[in-house]
């Protein structure tokens, strides 16, 4: 499994599922039912466990990231 930061948003084309920005990797979509933790519009720290050609088995959430907007 690799730690990991990713940003999470709402699949515009689908209500079941979500598009993940992770940092360093190419942007994958999970559904909601595979990851219940993971909430739209929100940045995790997260754990993955990938398969072959990067293919995301499963996310386990380690905790929500707040990001703070400066002056």
């Amino acid at each position: 499994m690799n730690s990991i930061i990713t940003r999470v948003i709402a699949n515009p084309h689908s209500k079941t599922s979500l598009i993940c920005y992770p940092n360093g990797m190419k942007p994958f979509v999970i559904s909601k039912s595979r990851a219940k933790d993971l909430k739209a519009g929100k940045t995790y720290l997260v754990d993955l466990k990938l398969g072959t050609n990067n293919f995301v088995y499963s996310v386990k959430v380690h905790g929500e990231l707040t990001i703070k907007k400066g002056k």
